[in-house]
């Protein structure tokens, strides 16, 4: 449906859900060539200003596009239940983190109780990504300011559209970020170069080409890290427990915790009293 749409999605070509094959379900994809930076840029790639701008530019034009899909015409209306979406997801979020909970921590408690009395009003649902971030892109290897795939659909479905905006802003590094705030995230150090938007640029331009209200982004962006606070902490469980073996994991408990410190940080300097805990 998303390439009668015309979007960049690689179509799926086949789907084995025989766990006897690779232990999982899977699928395959359309092939496709082209960039993908992750913790890095490659040698020579988006060397320039210009064409750091037009990779931030390609990033929200490409997402305001998906948020633009009409879905019932796409044949993807029964494709989730956006009404509720935001409640519910705050929810389910704190039923993983009790799940997976390793030590008490009154900040997530308190960030929760937050994020819980100061949830917006969604705009009209849209299809929602659900893992939309520059390390999810694959770039054309001569222009970096065109797509040639989004990759990661496993957790799309339909709801509102600012919460892959939050997720995305997350990932996205800027000049002037501290230690602190790229070390609790993911690969957002590559954007905190000179010639790169910043998040309040890539904000004002998904609010410009969009047309939609984006005065909440703060709680959209506190949810995305408490998102992830989730995640970290449910691969720090797993670690505990001996399920996950190898490198890099011992460090995940307290990248958990400074992500939630991080978030907690991020309400108090919002603009809405009720996120700041004082209304």
């Amino acid at each position: 449906g998303m390439q009668r749409a015309g979007f960049p999605a690689p179509p799926p070509i086949a789907l084995c859900e025989d766990p006897a094959v690779n232990d999982y379900p899977f699928y395959v994809m359309e092939y496709r060539e082209g960039v993908i930076i992750a913790d890095r840029i490659p040698e020579g790639y988006a060397d320039t200003p210009e064409r750091r701008q037009a990779i931030g530019r390609a990033l929200i034009e490409t997402l305001v596009q998906l948020h633009a899909i009409d879905y019932e015409a796409v044949g993807l209306g029964d494709f989730g239940r956006p009404e509720g979406y935001l409640e519910r997801q705050v929810r389910r979020w704190s039923e993983q983190w009790a799940r997976s909970e390793t030590r008490p921590l009154p900040a997530i408690d308190e960030l929760i109780r937050r994020l819980r009395a100061s949830m917006p009003v969604s705009p009209k649902p849209t299809i929602v990504h659900g893992d939309y971030r520059l390390g999810n892109m694959m770039l054309d290897r001569e222009d970096p300011g065109r797509v040639v795939a989004v990759l990661d659909w496993e957790m799309a479905t339909l709801g509102d559209p600012l919460t892959d905006v939050g997720y995305t802003l997350g990932y996205w590094g800027q000049v002037g970020d501290s230690e602190e705030y790229l070390a609790a995230r993911a690969a957002s150090a590559v954007t905190a170069q000179p010639g790169f938007h910043t998040r309040q640029e890539l904000i004002a331009m998904y609010a410009r080409l969009s047309g939609r209200d984006v005065s909440a982004i703060e709680w959209y962006e506190i949810f995305a890290a408490y998102k992830l606070a989730v995640i970290v902490e449910g691969i720090h469980a797993r670690y505990l427990k001996g399920e996950t073996v190898g490198e890099g994991f011992e460090g995940m408990g307290k990248r958990a915790e400074m992500l939630v410190e991080e978030a907690l940080a991020m309400a108090d300097r919002a603009a809405d009293p009720r996120l700041r805990g004082v209304a």
